[in-house]
């Protein structure tokens, strides 16, 4: 009988405890000993899964003005890495969707480019090349595996643009990059025998 009570008292006691703590959180408090860098990679842990939740992931923005050196992603399309000589330069680079004219035969078709323009600060006035005494810039596109990938240049501001070449693509660990010293609408492309 004196273990059928015990065991009553101990029920009653954790059902007690129970009904208290109905919605309650049970948590454990931060000492003034421990380690707040921790906390603090706790934190990032935390914001860090919140990022990586579907849907979340931005590509980088379609149209950018630069005006400091650097390399730039434009909308995970092209890169481009310019290195500024002349303060008073800058250079506006975007998506270019259609294309100005369709490339030529024997060249393998590709639906966007990226337009790059370079302007006279403050007054904004358009520069057709950017020469060597003003700096260097180079762009840069994903190589096709397997193919001899190249890219091409289509001078928009000329009174009668066509498609070419640029001087030189270099192709490396999978990037096609060429200087893009000119104003106008770069692709990266692939000539087809």
């Amino acid at each position: 009988m004196n273990e059928k009570i015990r065991y009553i008292v101990a029920l009653s006691v954790l059902v007690g405890i129970l009904l208290l703590a109905r919605n309650s959180v049970v948590g454990a408090s931060v000492s003034s000993g421990q380690n707040e860098e921790l906390l603090q990679k706790e934190s990032q842990v935390d914001n860090a899964v919140q990022a990586a939740k579907p849907g979340t992931v931005k590509p980088p923005p379609g149209d950018v003005v630069i005006i400091h050196s650097g390399s730039y992603s434009i909308g995970g399309f092209c890169n481009f890495t310019v290195e500024f000589i002349s303060t008073d330069i800058s250079v506006h680079i975007s998506l270019e969707h259609p294309l100005p004219r369709p490339l030529p035969d024997k060249v393998h078709a590709v639906r966007q480019g990226c337009r790059v323009t370079y302007y006279q600060r403050p007054a904004g006035v358009r520069i057709d090349e950017f020469t060597s005494a003003m700096g260097t810039s180079t762009i840069c596109f994903a190589a096709f595996p397997d193919k001899n990938s190249k890219i091409y240049f289509f001078n928009v501001y000329s009174d009668e643009p066509i498609w070419g070449p640029t001087i030189e693509t270099k192709v490396e660990k999978g990037i096609a990059c060429s200087d893009a010293g000119k104003s106008g609408v770069y692709v990266g492309t692939f000539e087809i025998p």
